[in-house]
């Protein structure tokens, strides 16, 4: 599934550095809750992220809603380059692979980890999340013993996947979260 809001999936980004997905998850509905715009659809209440918001609050302010001081930090730091550096959606379409990844990881807080996602999950590229460790675990059953490979061994094992890298590699997220996906194991020589 693509993320299309561009702010909302740096949020993502930001936000599952190094914690599971549910605390994740848990602090990007504070954010949502507290600074976001809410809206009634179907009955239901959702809100939207706005980078002008959040480019005018302070590191405490999101601290409160428990994200780490960097995580803070980098938050702000993605909304102010959408504000005031032009980081779109709609450029980021119009670049190269390279050239994304450049223009997001010159916004301190985001890396290849980053760049590479927002490829594969907002703009639905051909593309491997390797530095993911959700993605380096499933690669890892399917091709490695069960084995946690590195981001090269990732790159390296999928580098056939082609046009439907994106693709795959969701369907091996997806296997891994309904926990079907289990480790292959080498045929071994007689």
């Amino acid at each position: 599934m693509l993320h299309t809001d561009l702010l909302i999936a740096l949020v993502r980004c930001i936000s599952a550095q190094q914690v599971n997905l549910r605390w994740a998850a848990t602090v990007r509905q504070r954010l949502a809750e507290r600074f976001g715009r809410r809206h009634e659809v179907g009955g239901q209440i959702v809100y939207s992220l706005d980078p002008e918001r959040l480019s005018r609050l302070t590191i405490a302010d999101v601290r409160a809603l428990q994200f780490t001081t960097r995580k803070a930090e980098y938050v702000i730091n993605v909304a102010l380059a959408m504000v005031h550096d032009g980081l779109a959606i709609e450029r980021l379409r119009e670049m190269s692979d390279d050239e994304v990844i450049a223009t997001i990881t010159a916004v301190r807080g985001l890396g290849l980890w980053s760049a590479e996602w927002i490829l594969a999950r907002t703009l639905g590229r051909p593309r491997v999340s390797a530095g993911d460790l959700g993605v380096r675990k499933a690669v890892g059953k399917a091709y490695f013993d069960g084995r946690m490979p590195s981001p090269d061994e990732v790159r390296q094992a999928t580098a056939d996947w082609g046009s439907v890298a994106a693709l795959a590699q969701e369907l091996l997220l997806h296997a891994q979260h309904l926990k079907t996906l289990n480790a292959v194991t080498s045929p071994r020589a007689p």
